[in-house]
């Protein structure tokens, strides 16, 4: 997660070449200790040559991600049901039946 908003932020991929017009760029990492809903967990934040990075999901000096973990489980079940829809549709339209796993 942390990677993906680095590459936004910087423009390139980890992986890719720095462009020549950027001097800033991924320079190390750091750990922080988040609280979840059953313990807590570690976390590896990545820092910038400026000091720039602002991460936006879970922000810098956010310590509870309860609320965060909630969402991404409403989340992952509307996804999980409309599948379902979608499936249960496909089966009575087309009568062709495909697994959700």
């Amino acid at each position: 997660m942390y990677e993906a908003e680095m590459d936004t932020h910087l423009g390139y991929a980890k992986s890719a070449e720095r462009p020549e017009e950027s001097d800033n760029y991924c320079n190390g990492s750091y750990h922080k200790l988040v609280k979840t809903k059953d313990s807590n967990l570690e976390l590896v934040v990545l820092r910038d040559r400026n000091g720039e990075f602002e991460p936006q999901l879970i922000k810098k000096h956010q310590s509870d991600i309860t609320k965060i973990e909630d969402e991404v489980i409403a989340l992952t079940l509307w996804l999980w049901n409309e599948q379902l829809d979608i499936s249960d549709s496909l089966k009575e339209i087309c009568k062709v039946s495909i697994s959700i796993n």
